[in-house]
């Protein structure tokens, strides 16, 4: 009787499994494949993750690989899309600039991100800006943009320089990792901007906080990567069924303590000082909420504390991410370094501030292209539509995930001549830029439409003083000949060999 249960119960399981693996995504997929949209990349659970993957450990030992190369495929030349699936969920990827562009601005009416996508990052870290939705996602956004205002970032570029400097001169200059960096620098910069507080002066798992950050990182990859957390994450994860669940859980409680007590000490000494008459405590978002009437309540404190998670790792890896990538690019081309080099260098009697910096043409076509070759967001963070509408000329039915493959665009010969070789100088030509313009869709680094990156001129700002103080400062570094610029996907795009050089100073 038992083996006849439990046969009956294997046959059930395996049912099941062929079901969500192979019928119900595939019948899902067939909606749009009759409308005209290109089935590709169907692997069951994995879909285009699995080609990613395989590209990543390849002989290409690019992530990117198959997507770069779309365009140039003459059979998916005129292709504006594809559905895949993720798991049991049919994905629609949006390549044609165009209906990238109608997305965007459709995004907050039909869409929330998707579950899929966001719900471990949620349960670990709480919503904040990045994972709200309506009217909640708007008052946040409108909070955040008070801290992203032309005079505050102006403000910030002596903070950027004097951080840079400061974790500059504390690497060993035989051994510089370019990543980490600026890891460090982004993150400090981030909080300091931010909140208004040196988080060196606290410690994180027994080390300085940015270590103890990227220890904690490491150890969620290994757990998000585990096949079990793949299909169960949020019920092993809620319930804390294994060990690995428990530290998981324990380590992002113990980030959000450490950040609210810097956000409290912050609010004590904001307090003080508009207590005491000074008036030079209106450059962090703490001070702009106090004399907003908030952080009265638990509830407006912890919210903080959770929009600090959002704005850290953002400043923290979009920024490092991007200037390891671009020091790759520059160190490998000499005539490239040469140009950035002699520009820089140019104006070395000038004081660094955001209106000198609009000075630097070269080193902000450095910047475009770097953003444009090895961006670190070449998707949108996956879409879920809320009701049946149409987009273009399809149907989207409720419940289909929806994302953007900006990359696809930015190898396209249609906007970009040669798309696989690094050239600054397409942005300072004017045949080659209206060619970019032929659609404003088409280049979007920091996404595009009312959810675009709301800190991407902060970021502009910060990557540009950066590099013109360590032009200023170093002499050109040499790219070791072992290095293998190999690209994978973590939190975001980076490589797999962290680029690590040795630097000499500049004779003044």
């Amino acid at each position: 009787m038992i083996t006849t249960i439990l046969i009956a119960l294997t046959f059930i399981g395996i049912a099941l499994l062929l079901f969500k693996a192979f019928i119900q995504p595939l019948y899902r997929i067939s909606f749009y494949t009759k409308q005209g949209l290109k089935q590709k990349f169907f692997v069951p659970f994995l879909g285009l993750l699995y080609q990613m993957i395989k590209d990543m450990n390849g002989k290409q030992k690019d992530a990117m690989y198959t997507l770069k190369h779309l365009p140039q495929n003459i059979k998916e030349q005129n292709l504006d899309g594809f559905v895949a699936n993720l798991g049991s969920t049919p994905v629609i990827y949006l390549l044609d600039a165009t209906l990238i562009g109608e997305f965007l601005q459709k995004q907050t009416e039909y869409y929330q991100k998707s579950e899929f996508a966001t719900k471990m990052s949620i349960l670990l870290f709480g919503k904040g800006v990045v994972f709200s939705e309506g009217e909640e996602w708007k008052t946040k956004r409108k909070l955040l943009s008070n801290t992203f205002h032309y005079n505050l970032i102006q403000d910030q570029v002596k903070l950027v320089l004097n951080v840079t400097e400061k974790i500059f001169e504390q690497q060993d200059q035989n051994s510089v990792c370019f990543l980490q960096t600026v890891e460090k620098i982004g993150g400090d910069v981030g909080l300091m901007s931010f909140l208004g507080a040196d988080i060196n002066n606290y410690t994180l798992f027994g080390q300085e906080p940015t270590a103890g950050i990227n220890q904690y990182i490491n150890q969620l990859m290994s757990y998000m990567k585990n096949p079990l957390t793949v299909l169960m994450g949020g019920y092993l994860f809620n319930n804390q069924v294994r060990g690995s669940d428990k530290k998981v859980k324990q380590g992002s409680q113990e980030i959000k303590n450490l950040l609210k007590k810097v956000v409290l000490d912050v609010i004590d000494r904001t307090k003080n000082q508009m207590n005491d008459g000074k008036q030079n405590v209106d450059t962090s978002i703490i001070s702009l909420m106090l004399k907003n009437g908030q952080l009265k309540t638990e509830e407006e404190i912890d919210e903080l504390v959770i929009l600090t998670l959002n704005f850290y790792f953002a400043a923290k890896d979009t920024v490092s991410r991007l200037v390891a990538n671009l020091m790759y690019y520059i160190g490998k081309n000499d005539h490239i370094y040469n140009k950035l080099e002699k520009e820089i260098l140019s104006f070395k009697d000038e004081e660094i501030n955001i209106e000198n910096m609009k000075k630097y043409n070269y080193l902000e076509a450095v910047i475009k292209e770097s953003l444009r070759v090895c961006g670190p967001s070449p998707f949108l963070i996956q879409r879920t539509a809320l009701q049946d509408h149409n987009l273009g000329k399809y149907k989207i039915q409720k419940g289909t995930d929806v994302n953007c493959v900006f990359i696809y665009n930015f190898y396209n010969e249609k906007y970009f001549e040669n798309p696989f070789e690094f050239n600054p100088e397409r942005w300072l030509d004017q045949a080659q830029l209206e060619k970019i313009k032929i659609n404003p869709f088409s280049y979007l680094p920091f996404s595009g439409g009312s959810r675009n990156c709301i800190g991407q001129y902060f970021a502009m700002m910060e990557i540009k003083a950066i590099m013109i103080y360590f032009m200023r400062t170093y002499e050109k570094f040499q790219i070791p000949e072992n290095f293998q610029y190999h690209i994978i996907i973590k939190t975001t795009i980076e490589t797999k060999d962290h680029l690590t050089c040795s630097l000499k100073k500049r004779v003044k």
